[in-house]
């Protein structure tokens, strides 16, 4: 799967560079149209983002837990490590939101411009598969899964025009798989809290790659759609992603 990751890596590298060079110094303000203002809003959108990503993610786990595709063998006391985990993945999830969709995103958008927010919300998410295409356990299934995950994050910016909300639920959905509930994260080993062995059909939980890899978290990638949704038409925000060439 090398040849689809360097892909991958090659669009986030090209599309950054793009936005970077094509902001105009001294009249655009890449922070704020990456969204990354620090006020109530940002807070307010990051803790839905955490409440997303942990609902969606104790859907699969508790969907699986009763169709007999885990078998929960115990339950771990919290330990030290799981402080650096959080700030592991806190730091990874914002990392990529803010390559993926604050910078590669826009940069899709200058190219094919402003009105066509589809067909670059489908690019950049294909990316964000390939771009994790050389994870251990990959396979096409998992790519397909990741770039489901790339749709969420990508329709979290624009619905909210800010990366907290794509930040916090990308935080939780790894944060809760991993360390709380012992799932593989896109392919890595995790040791949870929770301890669990994998049965039944691994195309339905995606194995050692994780439920980003599964039939299962597929579906509940669409059930975070359909939250990021409702948490946007609630808070009364609009698109804004003003991406500018």
């Amino acid at each position: 799967m090398w040849p689809t990751y360097i892909a991958g890596t090659f669009s986030v590298i090209t599309f950054s560079i793009i936005a970077l060079a094509r902001w105009k110094r001294g009249i655009d303000d890449p922070w704020a149209i990456m969204g990354l203002s620090l006020d109530r809003v940002s807070v307010v959108d990051m803790s839905a983002g955490v409440l997303i990503g942990t609902v969606v993610m104790a859907g699969v786990f508790l969907v699986e837990w009763k169709f007999d595709l885990i078998h929960v063998d115990g339950v771990n006391l919290p330990r030290v490590f799981i402080l650096g985990w959080l700030g592991w993945l806190l730091a990874h999830a914002f990392a990529e939101e803010l390559f993926c969709r604050g910078l590669m995103l826009n940069g899709i958008l200058m190219v094919f411009g402003q009105k066509n927010k589809l067909l670059a919300v489908a690019i950049s998410s294909i990316t964000f598969g390939f771009f994790h295409a050389a994870n251990p356990h990959a396979s096409p299934a998992s790519v397909l899964g990741n770039a489901l995950g790339g749709v969420v994050y990508a329709l979290a910016y624009l619905k909210s025009g800010r990366l907290w909300l794509g930040t916090g639920l990308h935080f939780a959905w790894n944060f809760v798989q991993g360390p709380i509930l012992g799932f593989p994260v896109s392919g890595n080993g995790s040791f949870g809290l929770v301890s669990h062995s994998m049965e039944g059909d691994v195309s339905l939980s995606g194995g050692e790659y994780g439920p980003e890899a599964g039939l299962l978290g597929m579906v509940f990638r669409l059930v975070a759609v359909a939250l990021v949704f409702l948490w946007c038409r609630r808070s009364k925000k609009v698109p804004c992603c003003d991406a500018r060439g």
